[in-house]
């Protein structure tokens, strides 16, 4: 998947409804014979088990697209589907890539095919990632604004609103934020798997015009979601996703620099457990080794926002 909007990836996750379609499946003696207006004349053999988790993940997104499904239901679909896709880049992605390297390796020739799928996979997720956002702006946001539950962007908000961000920036998420430099003296930071990050481009405000680019980590411990309290000056309730609270106050993190831009970006990494029944040793210890370093295993994939400038963008990429 190639980039994510606004919230940190991260609106998306809980149940599923689904429904099954005819497809020919081939036993060790016969197949299911297929309807005669099949839409390919010779169906392959067997499913692709890739390309059916996407497929079912497909299925579930097509619940948010249902009028009779409630709201908050077709919002639960919504994150389902991103957390489908989530397990499956950790997953099975993680896997099949693992597959092209060794193959490449060894010249095999397997690595046509696994080529052609994950480009497969890649075309489709990204469909996918294309419809949830479509869904999520139009029709669920503005139904939870009719509805009383506005999900307030950053150009939305009104003064009183503004002060409430700027005093809760300063007492609750300020404190336990840590900027992080890269330049050769500090190299780019390792990013944790699924965790909310922020690449921002800086120049000085005076003097030097050379720029410069710093790394910010926001902890798990933060709720992604975040509701104004409301007292008489804001007697209606709102919320403001903590993505959002962070960029209309991210010039405060850089003392005497001037933030030209700044962007989400959200790293999944391979998180499947391996051991290697052949050999010998402790499998409790081998376990215990492997699960210390899955936050940070091989990355995946790479979620950046819209707004991410293609230097920054390209910058990851080869630092990820």
């Amino acid at each position: 998947m190639g980039a994510f909007r606004g919230a940190g990836g991260n609106l998306v996750r809980g149940a599923l409804i689904a429904w099954c379609s005819c497809t020919r499946i081939r036993t060790s003696e016969q197949s299911v014979p297929t309807p005669k207006n099949h839409l390919l004349p010779n169906p392959p053999p067997f499913l692709n088990r890739e390309l059916s988790t996407l497929a079912f993940a497909e299925r579930v997104l097509a619940q948010c697209e249902l009028i009779e499904v409630p709201l908050l239901e077709r919002l639960r679909y919504l994150t389902i589907v991103s957390a489908i896709l989530d397990e499956f880049f950790e997953v099975r992605v993680a896997e099949q890539q693992q597959r092209l390297e060794t193959f490449t390796k060894r010249c095999n020739s397997a690595t046509l095919p696994l080529r052609l799928s994950l480009q497969r996979v890649r075309n489709r997720v990204r469909n996918i990632v294309e419809r949830q956002y479509r869904l999520l702006d139009s029709p669920l946001l503005p139904l939870l604004a009719q509805r009383g539950i506005p999900l307030l962007r950053a150009a939305a908000l009104n003064a009183r609103q503004r002060r409430w961000v700027k005093a809760t920036f300063a007492r609750e998420i300020e404190p336990v934020l840590t900027p992080i430099a890269i330049d050769p003296a500090h190299p780019f930071p390792s990013v944790a798997n699924k965790g909310l990050h922020f690449i921002v481009e800086l120049r000085a405000e005076r003097g030097s015009t050379a720029r410069g680019v710093a790394i910010v980590k926001v902890p798990r411990s933060l709720p992604r979601l975040l509701e104004m309290t409301c007292n008489k000056a804001m007697p209606q309730r709102a919320y403001i996703l903590l993505s959002t609270l962070i960029e209309c106050e991210m010039s405060r993190l850089f003392a005497g620099q001037k933030v030209l831009s700044s962007a989400q970006f959200r790293v999944t990494r391979g998180s499947d457990l391996w051991v290697d029944d052949q050999e010998g040793g402790d499998l409790r210890k081998s376990l215990s080794s492997q699960l210390r370093e899955r936050p940070f295993g091989r990355a995946v994939r790479l979620e950046v926002s819209a707004n991410c400038t293609a230097s920054l963008c390209q910058l990851l990429c080869r630092q990820i």
